[in-house]
């Protein structure tokens, strides 16, 4: 809960692993060894309030540890009987900086290089320690230098009415960060999402309409297999934790927006950019809600039926921008991200086309690993 607190905040999500692995083990470390005790976590802000470190304080109420560390960190590195991995070696190298006092010594790190026999230091203490405690510290990287994603648009100035489109959009800023997991990206948000809205007392819904998919609607097709299962896994991780998930076709999401109660529920939308450019009075008023957001998808760059369709790539952005965090995750994803000018919850997702298309079994293979990563989630 935790680590999911501080992912949560959107600032360094590539940490959230670590900060993980590293809380868990402590816990453990603490309730099987050292007869209980607590863990405090801090953060440490710089003069622009960017959060730059984060501090780890594991203590226990046990005797103390009377091996010498580098033994102990020697032999981390030997699986147990069972096959698991030493806990241990989570604690000592994933943190940045890391301290332990214990039985009256300080060990203090001096090096994270794994073929070394040294690698702590060690310093008598001049005050009795109670139990063992464990304080490390996890650095947090500035943001690589801004820089505008670039525009897309040059092979699209024959569309009637585009460059109007572009007077009335903004385009997003984000950093330039490799996303080579999708899947998880999108497994990650909506943990951070929903317990962000279990903060909060509000529900989540998630509504995929399905017009821009390529001949989804038409079940002998070459996307349905794939997506479709990839969206009956969307269903059931999403269920599971407390976000609703609606798929169904751009015809039919007024209707399942109109008997949803938006005063606590937060409602994000995905569907063809044709609905979200409709200017009726069902459009208009969802568009006028301010817990909706709504983002409408330029189909007309996804080429035909062995085209990549970035289904949990765009579901994951629209949830970061529905949940206000940084999109930084998602800027070097494949989708260029347009905000309108006059309502702030109604994005363009532009999907860039890939270089090639890819080979039926190249595509088949894509999905198939995404399904997998959201079913063992």
């Amino acid at each position: 809960r935790m680590s999911r607190w501080i992912a949560s905040r959107g600032e360094f999500l590539t940490k959230q692993k670590d900060v993980e692995d590293i809380i868990w083990e402590l816990a453990i470390n603490i309730a099987e060894h050292g007869g209980g005790g607590s863990i405090k976590i801090l953060g440490e802000k710089d003069s622009e309030e960017r959060m730059r470190s984060v501090k780890i304080i594991g203590e226990d109420n046990g005797p103390g540890i009377k091996e010498d560390f580098n033994k102990m960190t020697a032999a981390s590195f030997i699986r147990s009987p069972e096959g698991r991995s030493n806990g241990l070696r989570s604690i000592i190298f994933k943190p940045d900086n890391v301290e332990v006092y214990t039985n009256n010594i300080l060990w203090k790190r001096i090096t994270e290089d794994p073929n070394t026999k040294k690698w702590f230091r060690s310093e008598a203490l001049d005050k009795e320690t109670r139990g063992t405690k464990f304080i490390v510290e996890i650095q947090i990287p500035l943001p690589k230098p801004m820089t505008k994603i670039g525009t897309v648009f040059d092979y699209f100035f024959e569309k009637e009415g585009f460059e109007k489109f572009l007077n009335a959009t903004i385009p997003q800023q984000g950093y330039f960060e490799k996303d080579d997991n999708p899947a998880q990206s999108f497994i990650d948000t909506v943990l951070n999402g929903s317990f962000i809205s279990e903060e909060k007392n509000e529900k989540t819904v998630l509504i995929l309409g399905t017009d821009w998919i390529w001949n989804y609607n038409s079940k002998s097709a070459l996307q349905y297999g794939g997506i479709n299962k990839m969206i009956i896994l969307i269903r059931q991780f999403c269920k599971e934790k407390g976000v609703e998930f609606i798929s169904c076709p751009d015809k039919d999401i007024p209707g399942k927006v109109a008997i949803i109660n938006t005063e606590k529920t937060k409602v994000a939308i995905l569907a063809n950019s044709n609905l979200v450019l409709l200017k009726d009075e069902e459009m208009q008023k969802i568009k006028n809600d301010e817990n909706i957001y709504l983002a409408g998808v330029e189909s007309s760059q996804i080429e035909d039926e062995l085209s990549y369709h970035r289904v949990l790539e765009m579901m994951g952005l629209l949830l970061r921008l529905t949940y206000k965090q940084n999109i930084s995750r998602y800027s070097n994803s494949g989708i260029s991200c347009y905000r309108s000018k006059t309502m702030a919850n109604v994005f363009f997702f532009i999907p860039l086309p890939e270089a090639k298309l890819l080979e039926l079994e190249e595509l088949r293979k894509r999905y198939d690993s995404m399904s997998e990563i959201l079913y063992n989630a």
